[in-house]
């Protein structure tokens, strides 16, 4: 997690912090205003190149799938079947956004 400020340019930026590639159009204010991106990244461990141990997506859809008929054959009657209504929760409540934990910055390079 970065909470740095970032835009259009830090690309830019993470190519010359990274491989020192001269950027002749960067301005002094946004060289300081905005990041480099290097904080998003360990450069100092290398590539992890193996090959995730995941699933296929199929099998954990093939079991769902006869919970999704139903909702095919209701949203496309045009009226001609019973529709089932929506239920409307009660009480209703205005939702509200939970707090998260402020985390701290990283300075420079992770290593």
């Amino acid at each position: 997690m970065v909470s740095d400020t970032f835009d259009h340019t830090s690309q830019l930026k993470l190519i010359r912090a990274r491989f020192g590639v001269p950027v002749p159009n960067m301005t002094a204010w946004r060289d300081g205003v905005v990041g480099d991106m290097t904080s998003a990244f360990n450069f100092a461990t290398p590539p992890n190149s193996t090959r995730p141990n995941l699933s296929h997506p199929l099998l954990g859809a093939l079991p769902k799938l006869p919970q999704c008929i139903p909702n095919v054959v209701l949203g496309t009657t045009d009226g001609a079947l019973p529709s089932i209504p929506y239920r409307v929760p009660y009480p209703q409540v205005m939702p509200t956004q939970e707090t998260t934990p402020v985390r701290g910055t990283p300075s420079g390079l992770c290593s």
